[in-house]
């Protein structure tokens, strides 16, 4: 496992709020990270979820859509909640829904996501 191929970053007061909207940010590392040109206006990316803990097993393979659009000024990009299509979860959703993280529980831990390939990666 090659560093440039994993990222982890703490989760964030937003990340785990379900008032703050449904939307999921990811700053300019997380753009450097998937390799996102500026030019491209969306982009999807394929995580499978690898539980660390018992309590997750049952959670493990599932997959979740991460959708990107949007590049702001600051040139991070949204992930926003897909309705369209119930067969994914959208990051925020899996893990405030799916993993019940929240923000008194969970403030202090972190995600973790390892490339597999362009549009693939795993997500701990």
């Amino acid at each position: 496992m090659t560093s440039n191929n994993l990222k982890v970053q703490k989760f964030r007061i937003n990340d785990l709020s379900e008032d703050t909207g449904k939307q999921f940010e990811l700053g300019k590392t997380w753009c450097e990270f998937f390799e996102i040109d500026d030019s491209v206006n969306e982009i999807t990316f394929n995580l499978e979820f690898m539980p660390i803990s018992k309590e997750h097993e049952h959670l493990k393979n599932k997959q979740i859509e991460l959708n990107l659009s949007g590049l702001t000024p600051r040139k991070d990009r949204k992930a926003y909640v897909n309705e369209s299509d119930k067969s994914h979860s959208a990051i925020k959703e899996f893990f405030i829904k799916d993993l019940q993280l929240n923000l008194k529980n969970n403030s202090n831990d972190y995600f973790a996501i390892y490339k597999i390939s362009e549009l693939n990666y795993l997500l701990y």
